[in-house]
């Protein structure tokens, strides 16, 4: 069984994912660090300092540098910040 912070994180890749298709980008993890990805430029986004909190710190890098879009960027759980 995962613990609740193991399913929030689960929730925070998802929503990258999700917002990140939406913007038309991917995002790229390599060497514990997350890239943004669109066609054959790779940009670093990331390099979260807590592993245990890589989804967490990608998702607010993310939000950060695209600013705060409700319509992309959504709290994991489906409410708007």
């Amino acid at each position: 069984m995962s613990s609740i912070n193991e399913e929030k994180e689960a929730r925070y890749e998802s929503e990258v994912h999700r917002n990140a298709y939406r913007l038309r980008i991917k995002v790229e993890i390599l060497e514990g660090a997350a890239y943004l990805v669109s066609g054959t430029e790779r940009e670093l986004l990331c390099r979260p300092l807590i592993a245990k909190h890589f989804w967490y710190e990608t998702w607010l890098a993310l939000k950060e540098q695209y600013g705060d879009l409700p319509h992309f960027i959504r709290m994991p759980g489906g409410r708007s910040k």
